[in-house]
């Protein structure tokens, strides 16, 4: 919802405003996604690298996870493209 991520910038900015730079609040609407991706390449590399390092209940298991960052991911760009079209 708009207006809780709207709630949720404006908070972070009231505490933030001052330490951060021009170029960190224009890429606030971006923070989100970039993170998303992030963990999905970390969970995949993971998978590719034989699950050394996230702990795994079965197989696959950080392929599938990686999978539903991806999915999380394109959720989300949806959403944004909706958003920040208004």
């Amino acid at each position: 919802r708009s207006d809780i991520f709207q709630a949720l910038k404006n908070g972070f900015l009231a505490e933030t405003e001052s330490v951060l730079t021009a170029a960190e609040k224009l890429s606030l609407d971006h923070a989100g996604a970039i993170t998303i991706f992030v963990q999905g390449l970390r969970f995949l590399t993971d998978y590719l690298n034989g699950d050394v390092y996230y702990r795994c209940s079965y197989e696959g298991q950080n392929l599938q996870r990686a999978l539903n960052q991806k999915r999380l991911l394109e959720k989300l760009m949806q959403w944004q493209q909706a958003y920040l079209l208004d």
